[in-house]
């Protein structure tokens, strides 16, 4: 059985949150309260999503899966006083998660590998005809476990 990335992206979402200064953090992963909007209406707000895998290792009795989580901040519509707020919330991030953070579970290391300015085009999916200054920080997740050899006929 793959490992399964989503109990570890619920619990950045929940450490983002925990920064003061979102007003609503949510996730791919979740399904409650938490999961996608169809569209937002409170800013500050962070999104989690699934990144790219990086790496997946299976040598008997374990398997490793490296992989991307994106964080996406978006401060409020573009402006100067949204983009200063948005690098100080990029900050903040950046300062959670530069040293290894400890998710538990499978999880073994989650680090930031890096952040990237990213300009719209957000607006539309996000259900507002505005443009958006966006943050993005990419973190390094690897999860390992014991897998059991399955039996062939």
């Amino acid at each position: 059985m793959a490992i399964d990335p989503r109990p570890a992206m619920r619990e950045i979402r929940e450490l983002i949150d925990s920064i003061d200064g979102f007003e609503r953090v949510y996730c791919e992963a979740s399904e409650d309260e938490n999961a996608l909007p169809d569209a937002m209406s409170q800013f500050p707000a962070a999104i989690v999503y699934m990144g790219n895998s990086s790496e997946y290792l299976l040598t008997a009795p374990r398997h490793r899966h490296t992989y991307q989580v994106e964080v996406w901040i978006f401060p409020g519509e573009s402006g100067a006083r949204n983009a200063a707020l948005g690098l100080g919330l990029l900050m903040d991030v950046f300062d959670l998660f530069a040293v290894n953070v400890t998710l538990g579970g499978t999880v073994t290391y989650c680090v930031l590998e890096s952040t990237q300015p990213q300009e719209g085009p957000v607006s539309e999916f996000y259900g507002r005809d505005l443009s958006y200054t966006v943050r993005k920080v990419l973190l390094r997740v690897s999860e390992a476990a014991n897998v059991t050899a399955a039996g062939g006929d």
